[in-house]
């Protein structure tokens, strides 16, 4: 829609040089991230031990429980779509 504004009114040129300019400012914005926090020292624990932690945070946030939940469910019904699909290639009812 700017685009279009620009082409009409100050032609194809001056759209173009919009367009450089904004990849630039994306570019400048780019270039300078944020600086890292501090790397986190591992808990000793081991791997199996900040699994369950992660696990048990996982469960306790309800944002987090409904995202596991819903990708659940999408992976659940997609497989089910991939098994029927296959049964009904074996049985030489589809396709």
């Amino acid at each position: 829609m700017l685009g279009g504004w620009l082409i009409q009114f100050w032609g194809p040129a001056a759209a173009f040089w919009f367009n450089a300019a904004s990849f630039t400012i994306l570019i400048i914005g780019l270039s300078r991230p944020p600086p890292r926090p501090p790397p986190t020292t591992p808990s000793g624990l081991g791997f199996i031990a900040d699994f369950l932690s992660g696990l048990h945070y996982a469960r306790s946030t309800v944002g987090i429980r409904w995202a596991l939940v819903v990708t659940a469910m999408v992976q659940a019904v997609y497989l089910a779509g991939q098994l029927a699909r296959r049964r009904l290639r074996d049985l030489d009812v589809a396709e």
